[in-house]
């Protein structure tokens, strides 16, 4: 339920924040949760490394993970086919 609710979450902010910074305060309007909802919502976004910031309280921004790579984006890095 939780990878569900922070996948939703996710994908809803992906248009804005992939070329920007913003506030932590804004995460439930770019998610349309309420406001508690909204910040376990980014509590766990910054755990599984989808959200990073530089500081505990500093904005956030959007984060490729490279174990997120395979399912995000299938196929751009063929697995090896042995040499």
């Amino acid at each position: 339920m939780a990878e569900s609710v922070a996948r939703c979450a996710f994908l809803k902010s992906l248009n804005c924040s992939i070329i920007c910074y913003f506030e932590r305060g804004r995460v439930a309007t770019l998610t349309g949760f309420r406001d508690r909802k909204g910040r376990e919502v980014l509590y766990r976004l910054l755990e599984m490394g989808l959200l990073v910031s530089d500081t505990p309280r500093g904005k956030v921004r959007l984060s490729f993970p490279t174990d997120a790579a395979e399912q995000w984006f299938p196929r751009l890095y063929p697995a090896a086919t042995g040499a």
